[in-house]
C-alpha cells in the first residue's frame, strides 16, 4: 500500500487521498456490509459510517471532498492516544500509531476500489 499524507485538523486524522471516492458507490458497499450510515441530504458528496455511531451524529469514519485539492477525497477518523502530533508547522502533522495505521490499512484499499470514474477532458 502506498503512503498517504496524514494531517490533524478539527480533532480528526485526515488521510489525503490522491483520488476522489464515489460517495454513492461507497454508500451501497457499506450498506451491503451492514454498516450504519450518516444520512445528510445537503452533503451528498460526504459519507460517514461505522458500528460505533452515536445518536448525536457521531460516526467514526468519514469521506468527503478534499477542500484543498479539488477532485480528491479525504478519509477522516479520530486519532488514537499513541498517534504523535507535531505542532511545529502551520499545519499539524500526525505520525500514526499502530491502531490508526490499522484503520488506514483496513479502509484505504476499499476506498481505492470505489474511485470516482475519471471524466474525459
Amino acid at each position: 500500500m502506498m503512503e498517504y499524507e496524514a494531517t490533524l485538523a478539527n480533532g480528526q486524522v485526515r488521510i489525503h487521498l490522491p483520488f476522489a471516492v464515489d460517495p454513492q458507490r461507497l454508500s451501497r458497499q457499506l450498506l451491503r456490509e451492514g454498516f450504519p450510515l450518516a444520512h445528510e441530504l445537503h452533503t451528498t458528496d460526504t459519507q460517514g459510517w461505522g458500528h460505533d455511531f452515536q445518536a448525536n451524529g457521531y460516526y467514526p469514519y468519514w469521506v468527503y471532498p478534499d477542500p484543498e485539492h479539488p477532485g480528491r477525497s479525504v478519509f477522516a477518523f479520530n486519532p488514537q492516544p499513541e498517534d504523535v502530533v507535531d505542532n511545529g508547522g502551520a499545519d499539524e502533522h500526525v505520525e500514526l500509531g499502530e491502531r490508526s495505521a490499522r484503520v488506514v490499512r483496513r479502509w484505504v484499499p476499499v476506498l481505492e476500489r470505489l474511485r470516482q470514474a475519471e471524466r474525459p477532458s
